[in-house]
C-alpha cells in the first residue's frame, strides 16, 4: 500500500469474499463510479499512451482486446469454449463462429452497460460448474460477445508476453507467469523491475519477495544473489585505465554484477596514486608482473588471465570481463555454468595478431601441448591471417569462443598454467588467452557452452 500511496492512486478496499478471484474480478464494475473504466490485469505493462483506447471506449461503450492472431477455432481456444457445453449449450456455436479469440486482461466498459451483470453471472455459473479456472472469466466474456455490442481492438493493446511481438506492443500482457523467464520478450518486464528497484529502494524487501513465484525466485537467484562459487576478474594497464574506470562504475550499478566480488590485476603503473581511480569500486587489486618482460603489452596483460588467475582466484569458477566491456542491458543475468567448464561468446574465426612469429598459432600450440601427437598434423599457413571456424571449414575446426565476457572453471585454467610453467617456462605459447583456452578445451574434452554474450556486453 505504501507504494500505491506514493503513486497517487485511489485505493478501494473490496469487501471480504470467499469467492474465486476471477469471479470477484468479473464483479469489479460494481465498485467503480466513473462513467468509463479501463481494466488492466496486474501482469500487464503499458508501453504507450492509452488515449486511443479510451476514445474507442467512449465511442462504443464496451471495448475488448484481441488475443494475438488466435481464433476461436484454435485448438486450445475451441477446447476451452466447448468446456462450457454443460453450462450454456446454446452459446457454444455462436462463440465459435465469432472468429477472434479475446483476452480479458484488458477490458473497457461504460457504467451501466448491460453486459456487465451478465458477465459476472456467467462467470459465477462457470465456476460452480467446474469450468477451466485459469481463464474462467475470459471464456465467459468470449461466450457473451456475439450477443452484445462492443468494439474489438487489434492485438497491439493486449500483446502476449509469451507469443506476441512485444516490440510493437502498446500493452504487454505477461499471462501465465511469463514475466521473467529467459524469453527475450521478458526483457521489457525485467527492465521495469529494475527501474522500480532504483526508484523505490525503500521498498526493496517487497520487490525481492517472490510470494511463491518460482519463476521470479529463479530470476532473482540469477541476478541478485552473490555468486559464492565465482570471482569476476579483469586486468588493466595505464592505457586502459579510463576504460576500466567508466566500466567499473557501470558494473557496480548493474544488477547481477553490483554485489559480486571483483579482482583487478594491474600492470605498468608507477605509483599507488595512479591506482586511486579503483578505490571507489570495492575491488581487490593485485599487482601482476609477467616473468617475460620482453613480451608485448598485449601478451603481458592476457597472460594474467591464465597465470595470475590460476594463482590468486580461490573460487571454483571465474568470469573474465575485459576492461573495455560495457553493459548493453540494465542488468546481467547469469547463465547456468554449473555443468560446463567454459561458457563464452560463440566466435567463427581465429585471427593471428599480436606477434611477429610466422608459424601458425595452432602449430605452436601443438608444439607445447601435444608435441608427440599434434592436433593439427599439418602445417597451417599463417599467410592468410584468419582461419575459418564456421561449419564445413576445410580444417574441420569446431566453433571457438571470444573471451571479452567469459566464464571458466578454475581447474581448467590451473591445468593450463601448470602445464605452461612446467613445459614452456611460464609463458603463453601465443599472445592469445582465449585461443589457448579454446585449444586446451579441445584436447582435454572440456565441456564448452557457447552463447551470445554480445547481448549483454560490448567491447570498445
Amino acid at each position: 500500500v505504501g507504494v500505491l500511496n506514493e503513486l497517487s492512486v485511489d485505493v478501494v478496499a473490496l469487501p471480504a469474499s470467499d469467492e474465486a478471484t476471477l469471479v470477484v474480478k468479473s464483479g469489479l464494475w460494481r465498485f467503480l463510479q466513473d462513467e468509463h473504466s479501463l481494466y488492466l490485469d496486474a501482469d500487464t505493462i503499458v508501453c504507450s499512451p492509452v488515449d486511443e483506447l479510451f476514445d474507442r471506449l467512449v465511442e462504443h461503450d464496451h471495448v475488448v482486446t484481441r488475443f494475438g492472431d488466435w481464433g476461436t477455432l484454435h485448438e486450445q481456444i475451441e477446447r476451452r469454449i466447448r468446456g462450457w457445453e454443460s453450462v450454456v449449450p446454446e452459446m457454444i456455436q455462436p462463440a465459435l463462429d465469432y472468429g477472434s479469440a479475446v483476452s480479458s486482461g484488458v477490458l473497457g466498459w461504460q457504467r451501466g452497460n448491460p453486459i456487465l451483470p451478465e458477465y459476472e453471472k456467467l462467470t459465477r455459473r462457470g465456476h460452480a460448474a467446474g469450468c477451466d479456472t485459469v481463464v474462467l472469466d475470459e471464456i465467459a466474456m468470449q461466450l457473451l460477445l456475439p450477443h452484445f455490442p462492443h468494439h474489438l481492438t487489434d492485438s497491439s493493446w493486449n500483446v502476449s508476453g509469451q507469443y506476441g511481438d512485444v516490440e510493437s506492443a502498446q500493452i504487454i500482457h505477461y499471462h501465465g507467469s511469463r514475466h521473467c523467464r529467459g524469453d527475450p520478450r521478458s526483457d521489457v518486464w525485467k527492465r521495469h523491475y529494475f527501474e522500480l528497484w532504483d526508484r523505490y529502494p525503500q521498498h526493496s524487501v517487497l520487490l525481492s519477495c517472490s510470494l511463491g513465484d518460482e519463476c521470479l525466485e529463479q530470476f532473482q537467484r540469477n541476478v541478485i544473489d552473490l555468486r559464492e562459487d565465482l570471482t569476476v576478474v579483469t586486468a588493466v594497464n595505464p592505457g586502459y585505465a579510463a576504460h576500466l574506470s567508466a566500466n567499473l562504475a557501470a558494473w557496480r550499478n548493474l544488477p547481477g554484477l553490483k554485489n559480486q566480488r571483483i579482482m583487478v590485476f594491474v600492470n605498468g603503473f608507477n605509483s599507488d596514486s595512479e591506482l586511486e581511480f579503483l578505490e571507489p569500486f570495492d575491488v581487490e587489486v593485485i599487482e601482476w608482473k609477467y616473468a617475460w618482460s620482453e613480451a608485448t603489452t598485449r601478451e603481458q596483460m592476457l597472460a594474467a588471465f591464465v597465470f595470475a588467475v590460476a594463482d590468486k582466484v580461490k573460487t571454483p569458477y571465474w568470469m573474465k570481463l575485459d576492461a573495455d566491456c560495457k553493459p548493453v542491458k540494465a542488468w546481467w543475468e547469469w547463465p547456468d555454468y554449473s555443468g560446463s567448464g567454459i561458457v563464452s561468446q560463440r566466435w567463427t574465426f581465429t585471427k593471428i595478431k599480436g606477434d611477429e612469429e610466422k608459424r601458425h598459432w595452432f602449430n605452436r600450440l601443438d608444439d607445447v601441448f601435444r608435441p608427440d601427437d599434434p592436433l593439427f598434423d599439418h602445417e597451417i599457413s599463417a599467410i592468410h591471417g584468419i582461419v575459418d571456424h564456421k561449419p564445413g571449414n576445410r580444417d574441420g575446426l569446431p566453433l571457438r569462443f571470444a573471451s571479452f565476457c567469459h566464464i571458466e572453471r578454475l581447474a581448467h585454467t590451473q591445468r593450463m598454467a601448470n602445464h605452461l610453467v612446467n613445459v614452456n617456462g611460464g609463458r603463453l605459447p601465443i599472445p592469445s588467452q582465449d585461443t589457448t583456452s579454446w585449444y586446451c578445451s579441445l584436447i582435454w574434452n572440456e565441456d564448452v557452452r557457447l552463447m551470445e554474450m554480445r547481448d549483454w556486453f560490448r567491447f570498445y
